[in-house]
């Protein structure tokens, strides 16, 4: 028993829980996605400058819009960028909306996801949307550079890295 419970220990972190004792809370690894493939995506046949990409990974698929002008904010260039699972579940995971925005748009756009008020929700499937922005448009956000730990330095429970 003891010899089990050290594995475990060392497999994952410490957390309290409600009641006071420490348990491991153990996670699998991040994925660790491949780069997307992108084609042009035209839902009419009127010429003219390309604006939508269809793209697609080992997990993911979607649709890229890309605007020149126009952001609510500041009114500079943005994307839309959506995002549904592959198996069309409702997957909804950080670190991997985080490598596919920086597959498709860059390291250093911005995005945004937005949950509206009842009276503007739009829900019809498991398809997530993330507004991005070039860098220096968005005013907001956690401040002090960058900041990435892993499972033995976080405070609260978090998983490996991709491998």
């Amino acid at each position: 028993m003891r010899r089990s419970r050290k594995r475990h220990l060392h497999s994952g972190q410490l957390v309290r829980t409600d009641g006071g004792r420490l348990i491991a809370h153990r996670e699998p690894a991040s994925r660790r996605l491949t780069a997307a493939r992108v084609r042009p995506f035209r839902p009419d046949p009127e010429p003219g400058p390309i604006t939508e990409w269809e793209w697609e990974n080992n997990h993911y698929y979607g649709l890229l819009r890309r605007f020149p002008d126009g952001f609510p904010i500041g009114g500079g260039p943005f994307a839309i960028l959506s995002i549904s699972a592959l198996d069309d579940s409702a997957r909804h995971d950080w670190r991997e909306y985080q490598q596919i925005k920086n597959d498709l748009l860059g390291p250093e756009w911005e995005g945004l996801e937005l949950y509206p008020s009842e009276s503007r929700l739009k829900d019809p499937s498991n398809r997530f949307y993330l507004w991005c922005v070039p860098p220096g448009v968005i005013p907001w956000g956690l401040g002090g550079g960058r900041l990435v730990l892993g499972p033995g330095q976080a405070q609260a429970p978090q998983r490996p890295f991709p491998e």
